[in-house]
C-alpha cells in the first residue's frame, strides 16, 4: 500500500501562522529620540510613535528587516553614533 505524503500548496499560511511580533524600543540617547520610518513594501512591520515593530519567524531575520527599513542599527556607541554615558539607541532581539 502506497501512502501519498501531504503537501500544503498554502505556504504563506505556514509562514504567517508561525510569525512572532518583535518590538524595538528606542533608548533616549544623547538626550533626543529619532524619528523612524518604515519603508518596507509589505505589512511584516511598522511604526509605532518611536518604536519598530517586525512581524519574523526568527530575531536574526527580525533585525535584518529592522535595518533595511526603519532605519534601526546596533552598537550605535562603539560605531560612534550614539553617546556612550547614555548607551545604544537600539538593542538586538533575541530568541530564548
Amino acid at each position: 500500500m502506497f501512502f501519498r505524503k501531504r503537501i500544503d500548496l498554502r505556504p504563506s499560511v505556514w509562514y504567517n501562522t508561525r510569525m512572532k511580533k518583535y518590538t524595538y524600543t528606542q533608548n533616549n540617547s544623547g538626550g533626543y529620540f529619532d524619528e523612524v520610518e518604515w519603508s518596507g513594501h509589505d505589512d511584516r512591520g511598522g511604526v509605532d510613535g518611536f518604536n519598530v515593530w517586525v512581524l519574523a519567524l526568527t530575531a536574526v531575520e527580525a533585525n535584518a528587516l529592522a535595518e533595511a527599513y526603519a532605519g534601526v542599527y546596533f552598537d550605535g556607541v562603539q560605531r560612534g553614533l550614539d553617546c556612550n554615558c547614555c548607551g545604544d539607541r537600539w538593542y538586538k532581539q533575541m530568541d530564548y
